[in-house]
């Protein structure tokens, strides 16, 4: 579990360069520049923890109002 979620300085450059400038991962990652970027199945399992962790988070429930 610590080597999927450990966080370092390529978690962050990894996030930036997804974020800042779509489609840079993918092709520094395919030129082989692999060190310096999360790979990839890494990446999927960490976002996929925060999505899951955000649909199970308890969220206000709507109101009805009477009349």
């Amino acid at each position: 579990m610590d080597a999927v979620f450990s966080f370092d300085s390529r978690t962050f450059r990894t996030l930036w360069l997804l974020f800042g400038e779509p489609g840079e991962f993918t092709r520094r990652y395919n030129s082989g520049h692999r060190a310096s970027l999360l790979p990839p199945f890494r990446l999927f399992v960490i976002a996929t923890f925060f999505v899951l962790c955000d649909a199970a988070g308890d969220r206000p429930r709507a109101r009805r109002v009477q009349y």
